[in-house]
């Protein structure tokens, strides 16, 4: 970092930056700039996770073995593969499902429809 008499380098350019007048009817150099807030997933995953848990999970709170997360994700590649859309990657899934309010690791839901059957059957394949 440079320095000079008045302090760090960068410093004396940010005050410089704030002194400068904006001209009539722009606002100022400070006021323009957005505050940082966090970055949100797209309305469109999230809908696209709560249709999933909607067609493939039911709740259960007396289940003594629900899906973990592994299954959980397997259960989702086999709903995609029904639907016809392309799988989130493993960390973007664990994400929209925090979003939609599902614990992933103690989530207590149990599988249902087709994409249970589809994943029931990938998953053991010898045991019919």
């Amino acid at each position: 970092m440079y320095f000079s008499k008045q302090g760090p380098v960068w410093l004396k350019f940010r005050r410089n930056l704030l002194r400068r007048r904006a001209p009539p009817g722009v606002p100022a150099v400070a006021s323009r700039r957005t505050p940082c807030t966090p970055r949100k997933e797209p309305d469109v995953a999230t809908s696209h996770f709560q249709q999933f848990l909607h067609d493939a999970t039911t709740p259960d709170a007396d289940t003594d073995s629900p899906l973990g997360p592994d299954c959980l994700y397997g259960l989702y590649t086999s709903w995609c593969l029904l639907q016809g859309v392309k799988p989130k990657r493993p960390a973007v899934f664990r994400a929209g499902m925090r979003l939609c309010g599902v614990n992933v690791r103690s989530g207590r839901l149990r599988m249902k429809g087709r994409a249970a059957a589809d994943y029931i059957l990938a998953s053991y394949p010898f045991a019919f």
